[in-house]
């Protein structure tokens, strides 16, 4: 394993591929449904560790990449320390991958976010607020 990806000939168009195209994209997607509903931002990363889970499992079925069993989650949860990882063969590896992922979605959901958010504020309170930037605004002076 490479350090964040699946070594090999293919390792990182593979991950670009499904982690960055197909896993960005929902993620910014789903950064961009949440500002739509007006829900607090912290909901982001939540989000975009389930979807570095389901990227996981399309690294596994489109690629034979190695993908953490839920029963791993389980164990360390049940006994919260490196033992269960290490006796279930994974090591950290998977998880350091894994975790990779969700900062990367993480990114890519809060992008969505905060876009359609300044979106949201500018056209919904046009007479409150003024842009000042690509991810930001500011009050109107009086």
């Amino acid at each position: 394993m490479g350090i964040f990806y699946q070594s090999g000939p293919y390792g990182l168009l593979v991950f670009a591929f499904v982690t960055i195209l197909l896993g960005g994209s929902a993620a910014y997607a789903t950064g961009q449904a949440l500002a739509s509903a007006w829900l607090p931002a912290w909901r982001c990363f939540p989000a975009a560790a389930l979807l570095a889970a389901t990227t996981a499992f399309l690294h596994y079925a489109l690629f034979q990449e190695p993908v953490i069993p839920l029963r791993v989650f389980t164990e360390a949860a049940a006994e919260w320390q490196y033992g269960a990882l290490k006796a279930a063969g994974m090591g950290l590896g998977a998880l350091r991958g894994w975790a990779f992922m969700t900062a990367v979605l993480a990114g890519f959901t809060c992008l969505g976010y905060r876009l359609r958010r300044k979106r949201q504020m500018i056209r919904l309170y046009g007479f409150a607020f003024v842009p000042t930037g690509p991810f930001h605004w500011r009050p109107k002076d009086a």
